[in-house]
This record gives structure tokens, C-alpha cells and sequence, in this order.
């Protein structure tokens, strides 16, 4: 699911070795101007069922997000400092 003018994006894994520990996997992100207005916050979440209820909660995944997402943050801040 896109949705452009609210800025929203939702995906589920459909097929791969994922679905080897979970039943479904769904990721939600959404872009919202920050307080400030002078930016913005990336909202980002996700619904998963594990095969296994016995399974730890997939930290590889948040910290694989918040490693894109600051990657990306440098990227804009140092090409906005450029011009």
C-alpha cells in the first residue's frame, strides 16, 4: 500500500526465508513533519506473527530500520549543506 499524499507506506513479505519464522510480516512507515517544522519524523512499525510463539521478538529487523533511516538522515543533511 502507498499512499503518496499522506505520505504512508505498508508491505508484507509475501514469499522468501523470512516466512521460515513467520507466519506474516508487515512493515508500516510513515513520513510526518516534525514539531518544528524545520523537518521531518519517520514513523516506522511492525506487525509480525512468529511460527514459533516461542520466539524472540526480530531485533535484527528494528535495528536494520533505524541503521537505513540514519544512513538516510546523513545523506540529506550532508547534501543539504552542499547547496
Amino acid at each position: 500500500m502507498v499512499d503518496d499524499a499522506a505520505q504512508k507506506l505498508a508491505y508484507s513479505v509475501i514469499e522468501g526465508e523470512l516466512l521460515n519464522h513467520f507466519k506474516s510480516y508487515r512493515v508500516f512507515l510513515e513520513v510526518a513533519k516534525a514539531e518544528d517544522q524545520n523537518g521531518c519524523v519517520v514513523n516506522w512499525a511492525l506487525e509480525y506473527e512468529p511460527v514459533d510463539p516461542n520466539m524472540p521478538p526480530p531485533e535484527i529487523s528494528k535495528e536494520g530500520a533505524v541503521g537505513t533511516f540514519k544512513a538516510i538522515e546523513a545523506y540529506l543533511l550532508a547534501s543539504s549543506l552542499q547547496g
